[in-house]
């Protein structure tokens, strides 16, 4: 879905509300998923999305028609086997019957972003939980990895753990970070044309399959390719966030608010080298 988007340029910055920090993630996510909130909480998808340089996270320069683009291009079957296949186990709290922390939580995302993703009106379930993704997330956004490090990070994860909202999402705003369609698709893969970013791309893959028990020659890998010890904390700290959003969102059955990523091939990167 990249080949949508017009070249803009977008700032962050970091939301103090409340002593937490408004996750940079749907700072990002804003151009998709802009629209508003049904009654039970879900976000749609709106026909348009203008300028959003007044909430402050991030400016767009073009108008965004990659929802509606989208949303157009499925047909009634379509609709049908997707509102069978996408039932959430958890359902994203409705703001008409939510607690006094629950309603801030959603006010604050909201009025930063214009919008509440299905990930956190569904977090809020538990404010607690979503405090401490929002948080978490906000800080490792101002850590020493770049954006698109992350969001290689984000997205070898995502695939290994198989979470579609997350390798959607994630394909979306690694093009926002500046990551072309190939390297997307061969993020997800552990692959990249930078030896120095597939090293961190094969080590995070490697978190996930072998459960954090890596080798001491895994980590001297890193070393070796220019990683100091405050960007490895880094590597696992981005992993473990995705292993978390991963997983909430299999128990959950987030239903995804972003155009659906492509498949890889069998063999893996469906990229051209």
């Amino acid at each position: 879905m990249i080949q949508y988007f017009r070249k803009f340029r977008y700032s962050l910055r970091t939301i103090l509300t409340q002593s937490h920090c408004v996750s940079v993630f749907f700072a990002k996510s804003l151009p998709r998923v802009a629209g508003g909130r049904r009654g039970d909480g879900s976000t749609h998808l709106p026909a348009d999305f203008k300028n959003t340089e007044d909430v402050g996270l991030c400016e767009v320069r073009n108008s965004v028609h990659v929802a509606s683009n989208w949303q157009a291009g499925l047909t009634a079957n379509d609709h049908h086997q997707t509102k069978k296949s996408i039932m959430p186990r958890i359902n994203p709290i409705n703001a008409e019957h939510a607690s006094a922390d629950q309603q801030q939580i959603l006010t604050n995302v909201k009025q930063g972003l214009g919008l509440v993703p299905n990930l956190v009106s569904t977090l809020a379930q538990s404010p607690a939980a979503a405090h401490a993704y929002l948080a978490f997330s906000g800080a490792l956004a101002k850590g020493s990895l770049s954006r698109k490090l992350q969001e290689q990070i984000s997205l070898v994860v995502g695939e290994t753990n198989a979470c579609d909202y997350c390798v959607a999402a994630h394909t979306l705003l690694g093009g926002k970070a500046g990551l072309t369609p190939d390297e997307t698709l061969a993020a997800r893969a552990a692959e990249s044309a930078d030896p120095k970013t597939e090293a961190a791309l094969v080590f995070a893959k490697k978190i996930v399959t072998e459960r954090g028990q890596v080798t001491d020659e895994d980590v001297a890998g890193l070393r070796q390719h220019g990683y100091t010890e405050g960007d490895i904390a880094e590597i696992v700290a981005n992993t473990a966030l995705n292993i978390f959003t991963n997983y909430f969102n299999h128990v959950a059955g987030t239903v995804v608010d972003f155009p659906a990523a492509p498949k890889l091939a069998a063999s893996g990167c469906a990229c051209a080298h």
